[in-house]
């Protein structure tokens, strides 16, 4: 019996081999030379071929219900790109680079909601565990030393070769070997003025790269506490071929962009839309689906729509599949007018902070910063301007799963805190006479438009312990501008970024002296010790958790700002996209990185929109 299964499970695999070369993507074999076996066939037990035997004699064949080739993601964008080149931007504004060219390293996307859940990926930063990140160029790396990591590349990655395109037949659909990304990276570094020369160019954050062999590359840290520079130049760093830089000068124009990554960028209209059409060499496998070669989509089309109420009707038409930034105001009659639309609450990234001057009276008082947050009402805005959908404390560390051991809830905080988040204005004006203001005093706050409604709020409760608030309400360029250069009088308000300053918990820019971002201007001695103690120990997960949970309760004693709560809003998509479940970047700032592994259910997209 079991010889016979095992000969109808073969004369099924050959039959079904045959069909799927003709349909579906080839996957890598494994050559003498020891390349890397990207796909394989599994055996399946004898009783399941029967069974399906059985369903075709009684019927039609049932609806395939795992993924799926073919089809087309739309993607729902509030703004267009900033650039396809991530040396004349800034990195993370030059997104479509995360689907068209490949990095060293990426999020595990088997480690998110769509496996074993335990990350969200909503992060834009690299995330707080290392383990949640894998290979992506590279087949595997190690660090031999405290200033060195080595990157052992996979063989046979090459460049895509899109026959309409002038600049990817230059490069010819060559090998990607471990020049590639010593070109790449020297590149970004050593070109002066942008943000990576900028950022990294001193001798202090420099590595330097070197290709040992065809597939290995060393990176040589400045020193012991440089570790974190896998994080920049492991999952940032998009490798570009250098024929098409030496033949046209950067990749700034959309035609001139190559890569090895998933799709190729086929069309760009500005303003209007982005496309990009399958890579059909692409090298990696879904790592759930092991045998299935990505992506799955043969297009990605990304509709800008900067018109919010556009936006919200080209989703409930299903004119796109996905969008990520749905307010909360917005949501509730959206999924009213659309009930099968899924969704995912998400903490927004960037709340808001009104920095008070600690270098200049009457700020560097501790009691008159305390007063001015124990006099902001924060429940009622919370469940009046937010309408609920908000969190009281979120900054710098937020409260989400990701973040739960550097998280400390407000109630196990001290009773100072605590009232600096409720709303204690007798406390407050008591506090203000002891440090010489029984009267309160006169104030004003950088703004620019759409701050306006919140700080008439937090203008109105100063006003009832005597600080008179001014709104200095400038347009935005002229705003950044005295904000990045310190020159606002008294206090200003900025984003209250936990993803970029907490979610790291080694970066302190908030904080520490003299970096720019510091908008409260105290010279905390502690604050740039901590952050010299987060380097040295960055090979150590748990201990710079357990630094930064002290860290945060610390901060937040010194009341150097006004943290308003944060809101929430939703991401959305379509029933037919499917394995999507609210990702945001899979890994460091690689948004829209997760279309990759998605396909689309025509079927369903036919019954519910009817086309």
């Amino acid at each position: 019996m079991l010889k016979k299964t095992m000969w109808i499970l073969l004369a099924s695999l050959l039959v079904a081999a045959l069909v799927l070369s003709s349909c579906q993507p080839a996957t890598t074999t494994e050559e003498e030379e020891g390349t890397t076996v990207t796909g394989k066939v599994t055996e399946q037990e004898g009783p399941a071929v029967e069974e399906e035997e059985e369903e075709e004699e009684e019927g039609p064949a049932a609806k395939p219900t795992g993924p799926q080739y073919g089809g087309e993601i739309k993607i729902c964008l509030a703004q267009d790109v900033l650039g396809f080149d991530e040396l004349t931007t800034v990195p993370w504004m030059a997104f479509t680079l995360r689907l068209t060219n490949s990095e060293l390293l990426q999020g595990n996307w088997a480690r998110g909601r769509a496996g074993t859940g335990e990350t969200s990926w909503e992060l834009p930063n690299w995330p707080v565990n290392p383990d949640w990140m894998t290979g992506q160029l590279a087949e595997s790396w190690e660090m031999p030393d405290l200033t060195t990591y080595v990157f052992h590349l996979r063989e046979g990655v090459h460049f895509s070769l899109n026959q309409a395109s002038e600049a990817s037949k230059l490069v010819g659909g060559r090998e990607v070997v471990a020049q590639d990304y010593v070109y790449s990276a020297e590149r970004l570094t050593d070109t002066p003025g942008f943000y990576y020369n900028i950022t990294f160019g001193n001798e202090a954050n420099r590595p330097t790269f070197t290709a040992t062999d065809k597939y290995t590359l060393r990176m040589d840290l400045p020193s012991e506490d440089r570790a974190y520079l896998i994080e920049h130049f492991g999952d940032k760093v998009c490798v570009v071929p250098h024929e098409v830089v030496e033949t046209y000068g950067n990749m700034k124009d959309w035609k001139n962009s190559v890569g090895s990554g998933p799709f190729m960028l086929i069309d760009y209209l500005p303003g209007s839309s982005i496309r990009f059409a399958r890579n059909p060499n692409y090298f990696m496998n879904d790592p759930l689906n092991p045998g299935n070669q990505l992506p799955y989509v043969d297009f990605v089309q990304m509709l800008v729509i900067t018109d919010n109420s556009t936006r919200l009707a080209a989703i409930r038409t299903g004119k796109v599949d996905q969008y990520y930034a749905v307010t909360w105001e917005d949501f509730e009659s959206l999924i009213a007018g659309t009930p099968h639309l899924k969704y995912q609450r998400s903490l927004s990234r960037n709340g808001t902070k009104i920095s008070m001057r600690c270098d200049k009276e009457p700020f560097d008082d501790i009691r008159v910063r305390q007063a001015m947050c124990m006099a902001v009402d924060q429940p009622a805005i919370k469940e009046h301007y937010y309408g609920g959908n908000a969190e009281l404390l979120t900054y710098v560390v937020a409260p989400l799963p990701d973040f739960s051991a550097m998280y400390t809830p407000l109630d196990e905080h001290s009773e100072s805190v605590q009232m600096a988040f409720g709303h204690n204005p007798e406390e407050a004006k008591k506090l203000l006479a002891e440090a010489g203001y029984p009267d309160g005093f006169k104030t004003s706050v950088l703004c620019y438009d759409g701050y306006e409604d919140m700080l008439s709020i937090v203008q109105a409760n100063l006003a009832d312990i005597g600080v008179d608030l001014e709104l200095d309400l400038k347009e935005y360029s002229v705003y950044n501008s005295v904000l990045q250069g310190r020159e606002f009088n008294q206090m200003a308000v900025s984003a209250a970024n936990w993803a970029t300053h907490g979610a790291p918990g080694f970066r302190l820019g908030c904080d520490r002296w003299p970096y720019i971002e510091n908008y409260h201007l105290a010279q905390d001695p502690h604050s740039n010790e901590v952050y010299d103690l987060l380097l040295s120990t960055y090979l150590d997960t748990a201990e710079r958790q357990r630094i930064m949970k002290e860290y945060n309760v610390y901060r937040l004693e010194k009341f150097w700002e006004i943290n308003v709560p944060t809101a929430y809003s939703y991401a959305v998509w379509q029933p037919w996209l499917k394995g999507y479940n609210g990702e945001y970047s899979v890994g460091f700032w690689n948004q829209f990185a997760w279309s990759m592994y998605l396909w689309v259910d025509e079927d369903l997209r036919k019954e519910i929109i009817g086309k």
